[in-house]
């Protein structure tokens, strides 16, 4: 009988452990959801959301590392000037792994279609932690 008990209770332990992780999918796909939805709106402030707000927030690149919330929108809006310029993007091909309690990876592909001749593209892995307003990008490698 106690063998019964002590198996109901780590299935229900292991049970209640996944629905976090699919609760913390949910609002992860969420998040990206919602920053290719901005950036389609031409709206980078509204994309950088998805970043944690913070000085050690990291955006690292073929081109290196950023350090920053700031640092990261003012490079966006830099090379992502107007509208057209920022194109049409998509995310594609999404993997999430579940690193530890409030901490996910997320693996996918990106695309940015400026016009029917220019279409950019790569790869990215993104570190979210959660915060109290709900999962942020604390690390993000984009080639």
């Amino acid at each position: 009988m106690r063998l019964i008990l002590l198996f109901a209770f780590f299935v229900l332990a292991c049970s209640s452990d996944r629905q976090i992780n699919d609760i913390q999918k949910i609002e992860v796909y969420n998040v990206i959801k919602s920053q290719e939805l901005s950036w389609n709106k031409g709206d980078l402030v509204g994309f950088m959301q998805g970043y944690w707000k913070d000085s050690a927030m990291q955006f690292v690149s073929k081109r290196g590392a950023r350090f920053g919330w700031q640092a990261t929108l003012q490079a966006y809006q830099k090379g992502y000037p107007t509208k057209e310029k920022m194109g049409n993007l998509s995310f594609t091909n999404l993997q999430f792994t579940s690193l530890s309690s409030g901490m996910a990876q997320v693996l996918g592909n990106w695309q940015v279609i400026q016009n029917r001749a220019d279409t950019l593209q790569g790869n990215f892995s993104l570190i979210f932690k959660q915060f109290k307003e709900g999962p942020k990008i604390i690390i993000d490698h984009t080639w």
